[in-house]
């Protein structure tokens, strides 16, 4: 399997690039797209919690925080997937993975109170990739959203999460008929919950 990894600058990608490469699979990263023929699966590893970012709405808002916020787990993502999509059309695995929060970008059960910036990045890029499953599953995309529980798991223990997540089929899961289909659109962290978001 040829892996895309559009940065390994956490611990966890790092971990993550290391388990695909001791499973036999060749993994690329950053400036390596280019030079890519094919790619079958492509992990969108950004996760910034930038200095500033540690204020509440009652605190008032610092918008230029919040917009680097955007820029790094948003935007970044869905460019680097839009600039990968030749290379995925033509690669045989055709999987996006967005490393995200689970409890940062789910609206319904986050209780966080600071971070502000770094919540509604992540919660506005589960909506984009909404928006980029339901263009391509048709075209058979299949799609992640991963938590990798960073401070509460090791990254080595993430990072195995996510192998497992990541390189089997949800098409038969005889444990939980639950999560048997490809087609729901899932964000799930490192201990196999799922959350809503």
């Amino acid at each position: 399997m040829i892996v895309y990894l559009t940065r390994d600058t956490t611990d966890f990608a790092r971990e993550l690039r290391a388990r695909f490469l001791a499973e036999g699979h060749s993994v690329y990263t950053g400036d390596a797209l280019a030079a890519l023929p094919a790619i079958d699966l492509f992990l969108a590893t950004q996760d910034e919690r930038l200095a500033g970012d540690d204020f509440t709405v009652l605190d008032g808002v610092d918008p230029e925080i919040v917009m680097r916020a955007v820029e790094e787990n948003l935007c970044a993502p869905i460019l680097a997937l839009e600039a990968a999509l030749p290379a995925l059309d033509r690669g045989t695995g055709k999987r996006v993975c967005f490393v995200t929060s689970g409890e940062a970008a789910s609206v319904n059960w986050s209780r966080q109170t600071r971070g502000y910036g770094y919540a509604m990045s992540k919660a506005a890029l589960s909506q984009a990739a909404r928006i980029c499953y339901n263009r391509l599953y048709p075209e058979g995309y299949t799609f992640r959203l991963f938590d990798p529980l960073v401070g509460r798991v090791s990254p080595r223990q993430a990072a195995d999460a996510a192998y497992e997540i990541l390189t089997r089929s949800r098409a038969y899961d005889p444990d939980n008929p639950g999560r048997t289909d490809e087609a729901r659109f899932v964000l799930r962290d490192a201990l196999g919950r799922e959350w809503p978001w």
